[in-house]
């Protein structure tokens, strides 16, 4: 399973050219002044520790990103929410903090959400609009459905949440066994770098 893991497992280079286009994103939220309303964060397998290589040669990394916004569902409509979005994104492409990857990149919609591809950096994100909502579970948002009609719930955070409470024992035992092996303190092992069987 090990060797299986270390096979999947993505590159540090290209970990460090997600983690800095995320920052460029959260950078330019607040430079056109969105970001004191809007919370920008990771989903799915980027977030959960779980990203591993394209399945075929030449793929692009998918990675997956929340766009939250404080505000009412009231004061907007599901599509509305989206063009906000798509507005945002769009404003990204042309500004300095997208030109400091040193990367082309192209906006593309889709049903809910929207892509933004770097075929030169080798990976898209999809980006999902989100209201923060007051819902039964903490951190849960709101999202449009496919056809932009209905709000649904969801809750990527309180999901990561879990994800980390199950696997927090495994991941201890391996930060140490990684400890030992390489005859370092645990501290210096990061946790990002640490697959349990449950990664």
């Amino acid at each position: 399973v090990r060797m299986l893991g270390d096979a999947l497992d993505v590159p540090t280079s290209m970990s460090e050219l997600l983690r800095l286009a995320y920052d460029a994103l959260s950078a330019h939220a607040v430079e056109v002044g969105i970001g004191a309303s809007t919370q920008l964060y990771s989903q799915g397998s980027m977030r959960l520790g779980t990203l591993v290589r394209p399945v075929r040669d030449g793929a692009d990394y998918d990675v997956d990103m929340v766009v939250e916004r404080a505000i009412q569902r009231t004061s907007t409509t599901q599509e509305g929410l989206k063009l906000q979005v798509g507005e945002f994104l769009e404003s990204f492409l042309p500004s300095e903090h997208a030109r400091q990857l040193e990367a082309s990149f192209e906006l593309t919609a889709g049903a809910r959400c929207w892509t933004l591809t770097s075929r030169t950096l080798g990976f898209h994100i999809d980006v999902l609009p989100a209201i923060s909502g007051e819902l039964q579970h903490d951190h849960g948002i709101w999202i449009a459905d496919r056809d932009l009609f209905h709000w649904l719930e969801s809750n990527p955070r309180g999901y990561a949440e879990w994800f980390e409470d199950r696997a927090a024992p495994a991941l201890a035992e391996e930060r140490m066994r990684l400890a030992k092996a390489r005859n370092v303190s645990v501290e210096s092992i990061p946790e990002d770098e640490v697959r349990t069987p449950l990664h």
